[in-house]
């Protein structure tokens, strides 16, 4: 869908985007994360046009940009801005007009983003995320390929963010291609198809949510602790263990069940107090990434 070659972006002396390749599948959820200043809103803004890059290429659906290609990409970039005395329809009828659509769709999208009882209401009567969900509806208007959101949540409250996350769903839903710019790794994780880090300009990886789950870590105590510190290396899907100050520490491949484990050790006659797992999240893992490249 979308095809970046060496993009690369120079304010004076400082380096918004460096030398950036990426490949953004057709039909996915795509994650952008980073830290403050990473690059994440100067390479949105460069694949839409509205920044030149200094050196480098892109291409939508295979080809070089056009404005017509252009029309085939819906984009929120800043917060949401519309006229605060006008109602959702009559913003969405002057977007219409601005694109040269029709109102046709109005009502439908009206309906998708869940603003269809309160089309009337004006504009600053709204909640913030009333306000971005109308923001998304008028990238929406044109029935676009492919929708862009920059921090969509950002500034909501946890209601406000679960209605976004559903709003993503339902479209995604529909076959759309979703790029997502945040910073809350917890919402990309729950929403996402595939993610890419940026640091510094630089990606630093990129990869599908699904398939970044490698590890387990099991918390485990056993009353022979010293037999337990012996046998933990023989234990299928060993990866390593440390000893903490209540309990151990283990670290086992993905897909490794506790009840593996349990009865492993019971046959050995290692007989555990207590066992309880937790799964790496994408934000401990957007955490490790970035410090290896710190």
């Amino acid at each position: 869908m979308l095809e970046i070659n060496q993009l690369h972006k120079e304010y004076g002396r400082i380096t918004a985007v460096n030398e950036l390749s990426l490949r953004v599948p057709r039909g996915s959820v795509f994650g952008l994360l980073g830290p403050n200043g990473s690059g994440k809103t100067t390479t949105l803004g460069m694949v839409l046009g509205v920044i030149r890059p200094t050196r480098g290429s892109f291409r939508w659906f295979g080809e070089l940009p056009t404005p017509q290609q252009r029309k085939r990409v819906g984009a929120i970039l800043e917060k949401p801005n519309f006229y605060p005395g006008f109602s959702a329809r009559k913003n969405l009828e002057l977007v219409a007009m601005i694109k040269e659509k029709g109102r046709d769709r109005i009502d439908a999208v009206l309906r998708q983003v869940g603003l269809y009882e309160r089309q009337h209401d004006p504009f600053r009567t709204y909640s913030l995320g009333m306000k971005q969900r109308l923001a998304i509806g008028s990238a929406l208007l044109a029935d676009p390929e492919v929708l862009i959101l920059d921090e969509p949540t950002n500034g909501l409250d946890p209601a406000g963010i679960a209605d976004i996350r559903e709003l993503i769903r339902d479209i995604a839903a529909m076959g759309k291609t979703i790029i997502l710019a945040s910073h809350l790794l917890d919402e990309v994780q729950k929403v996402c198809t595939d993610f890419a880090v940026l640091q510094q300009g630089h990606l630093i990886h990129t990869g599908p949510v699904a398939g970044q789950e490698q590890e387990v870590v099991f918390e485990l105590d056993a009353p022979d602790q010293e037999g337990l510190l012996e046998v933990l290396p023989l234990v299928p899907g060993y990866l390593s263990h440390q000893q903490e100050d209540a309990y151990v520490s283990l670290t086992v491949a993905s897909g490794t069940l506790p009840e593996q484990i349990n009865a492993f050790l019971a046959e050995r006659s290692l007989f555990l107090s207590h066992l309880s797992v937790h799964h790496r999240t994408l934000e401990q893992q957007f955490m490790e990434i970035l410090s290896q490249h710190a």
